[in-house]
This record gives C-alpha cells, sequence and structure tokens, in this order.
C-alpha cells in the first residue's frame, strides 16, 4: 500500500503540467489573421492615397469606401486588382469584390491605420 501516495502524487504532477500546458497553448495560438487577395497599397494609391480615404464598410459582397475627392480615384486601376464593378456616389465608392470585401476591408483599415 505504499505505492498508493506515489500513483496519486504522480496523477496529480500529470494533471497540473497538463493543465499548465493547454493553459500557455491558448495564450501563444494566434488570432486568425485574414488577408486579402489584392494589393492594399495599389488599392490605396488607386483610391487617391492615405489622405483620400475618410472610411470604409464592408457588406458580404462589396467594400464601400468614402471619398474626400472622388476625382482622385482611378476606377481602371480598381477594376484591374479585381473589382467585377464599382458603383460611384457623391462622396463614396462601392466596390464589388465578392466574398473578399471583409478581408479587404480589414486589411484597407489595418494600412491607413
Amino acid at each position: 500500500m505504499d505505492l498508493l501516495p506515489i500513483i496519486i502524487g504522480v496523477i496529480v504532477v500529470l494533471a497540473v503540467c497538463y493543465f499548465l500546458f493547454v493553459t500557455v497553448m491558448k495564450k501563444k495560438t494566434p488570432k486568425k489573421i485574414t488577408h486579402s487577395t489584392i494589393d492594399i497599397e495599389q488599392l490605396v494609391k488607386a483610391l487617391g492615397g492615405k489622405e483620400n480615404i475618410v472610411s470604409s464598410s464592408h457588406s458580404p459582397s462589396k467594400l464601400s469606401v468614402i471619398l474626400n475627392d472622388n476625382g482622385k480615384a482611378d476606377i481602371e486601376s480598381i477594376k484591374a486588382l479585381g473589382a467585377s464593378g464599382i458603383v460611384e456616389n457623391k462622396d463614396s465608392l462601392a466596390l464589388i469584390f465578392g466574398k473578399a470585401s471583409e478581408a479587404i476591408d480589414q486589411d484597407l483599415k489595418s494600412y491607413i491605420g
């Protein structure tokens, strides 16, 4: 019966080690990072530069960008980056990028700060 305390001690030590390992691994697991499929720097240039972009938002299929001056946007360059359509409004553009719109919006916001 002298073995029973040793076995219980080993089980407790293994349980503590497992708990610590799982806790450390959860902290080190990186969050999901989504990267868009287009060159964000080129998109910003095509939109007239960082200073021309007021804000952006997205829906499931489009990226909406409010600009200071729509005249600075290069529509052909935006289409060349993969936009299947562009709707111009008074002070904004709706860029149709399909399912990639959310990732592009996140990357755009990260790029322009």
